[in-house]
């Protein structure tokens, strides 16, 4: 799939200039709803301590972390976000995480 995607003409930008990119568009959003489609059933977050916990298969350690990221997530400004994701099976250990 994601070989299709990355065929397709346009840009490849890094993390951190496609965040330079995104976040003025999403602070435009107000307290709308952001609507966002996954379709990826692995992705790397090196940066993020609850996936690199679950990467190393210390799941205790990264539902803590998550219970903690939630809590930044849940009271911050901004639109309310919902995600649809497409999952294949077998579920991957990242999917499990993200769930």
């Amino acid at each position: 799939m994601l070989d299709r995607v990355r065929g397709i003409p346009g840009h490849h930008l890094e993390a951190a200039a496609y965040l330079d990119e995104f976040w003025p568009y999403f602070d435009r959003l107000g307290a709308g709803t952001l609507w966002k489609l996954e379709r990826a059933q692995s992705f790397q977050e090196p940066d993020v301590p609850s996936w690199a916990a679950m990467a190393e298969g210390d799941w205790e350690r990264s539902l803590a972390l998550v219970e903690a990221m939630r809590r930044d997530i849940d009271s911050g400004p901004g639109p309310d976000l919902r995600r649809v994701r497409i999952v294949d099976r077998p579920v991957t250990p990242y999917l499990q995480w993200e769930m």
